[in-house]
């Protein structure tokens, strides 16, 4: 089953042909293609591409990939599954705005557009929820993410390697404010317009970001970088960002959940980098919810990690007494957990 959209006659050509191919090659084992991007939200040029991916039937299969040139512009036919899709409408993936933009061009079955429509249903019911929870909740979750890409950023000394970086900081600080305005963002090129659509700002967030796009001095850009991100951590403690409408029980739950997250990938890191950022994110997590639900006791003393600390085992330690201290107070206060372990379990030290 085909949709239509309105395309210009070189993309339409093309996204005909690739539809055909799926009709022909792929019936059984492709549920949609969709477009997303410039060509729907009407900001393409004379050499833009045409963004476009397919849901396949199983995850994981990747056969109808395709990457091609087609009139000196590149394009790529590349698959998002059904679980990614789920999470970008429950804002878990930070792809947000491919589902959000995304026009529907073929199905495979009636039941595959169902699916499809409900998910944004799903996502445009959290964009205009008023008091939104689960946006608020999920700015918290990025900022831990932020806490870990600072940490490696900070410990780099090439403009090449530093500048990228610190612009994926950038989005990633977009993402938070848009979450506050109970938007979603693109990011990238779309920076500036994003921010713009939104109500409430960081105030000098908008010359942070030109300071670091247009400099070419390292040690500016991390300054400005870090900077930039403490203001933003200002800006929420004055807005009062805590998660309005989640319940302390089902929060503390979700933090635990992420906390388990968290210390599986320690677990599992290979270098210190890995290690140094799961630690910020389980502190992080320990020091948000002491904000949001003002119940944490702090008897108990826990670890500053310093940039001295280069022992995975040692990192490990510390978040483990983190992590041990939140499951005591959870206990404590008969907090209904999915699993309970005990951080010997989740941690061969």
């Amino acid at each position: 089953m085909r949709f239509s959209l309105s395309l210009p006659e070189r993309e339409q050509s093309l996204l005909n042909a690739l539809i055909t191919r799926v009709e022909q090659r792929f019936e059984d084992t492709v549920d949609l293609i969709a477009v997303y991007g410039s060509r729907v939200t009407g900001g393409a040029h004379h050499l833009s591409d045409l963004d476009v991916f397919f849901v396949p039937t199983n995850t994981g299969d990747t056969e109808p990939m395709l990457a091609f040139i087609h009139q000196g512009i590149g394009h790529d036919f590349w698959p998002i599954n059904w679980h990614q899709l789920i999470a970008m409408s429950e804002f878990e993936d930070a792809r947000v705005a491919i589902l959000a933009d995304a026009q529907l061009v073929y199905s495979r079955h009636p039941d595959c557009t169902h699916r499809f429509q409900d998910l944004k249903r799903r996502l445009d019911c959290i964009l205009t929820q008023p008091d939104n929870g689960h946006l608020r909740w999920r700015l918290h979750a990025v900022m831990n993410d932020i806490n870990g890409l600072l940490y490696q950023l900070i410990q780099l000394d090439e403009l090449m390697a530093i500048k990228p970086l610190a612009l994926d900081v950038f989005d990633e600080c977009l993402r938070v404010v848009c979450y506050w305005n109970q938007r979603y963002c693109r990011g990238g090129a779309h920076w500036l317009v994003d921010l713009a659509r939104c109500a409430e700002v960081p105030p000098a967030l908008k010359e942070h970001y030109l300071r670091v796009f247009d400099s070419g001095n390292a040690d500016d850009i991390i300054r400005v970088t870090v900077a930039a991100f403490r203001q933003l951590q200002h800006w929420l403690q004055d807005h009062q960002a805590e998660p309005q409408g989640v319940e302390p029980a089902s929060g503390l739950c979700g933090a635990y959940e992420e906390m388990l997250s968290v210390f599986n990938k320690l677990s599992y890191a290979v270098s210190i980098e890995d290690a140094v950022a799961a630690f910020y994110a389980a502190k992080q997590i320990d020091r948000d919810l002491s904000e949001i639900f003002g119940a944490f006791c702090r008897d108990q003393s826990i670890p500053v990690l310093t940039v001295h600390t280069n022992s995975l085992p040692q990192l490990a330690s510390m978040a483990e007494q983190i992590q041990r201290q939140l499951l005591q107070w959870l206990q404590s206060h008969n907090v209904p957990l999915c699993r309970i372990a005990e951080p010997s379990e989740l941690l061969d030290l």
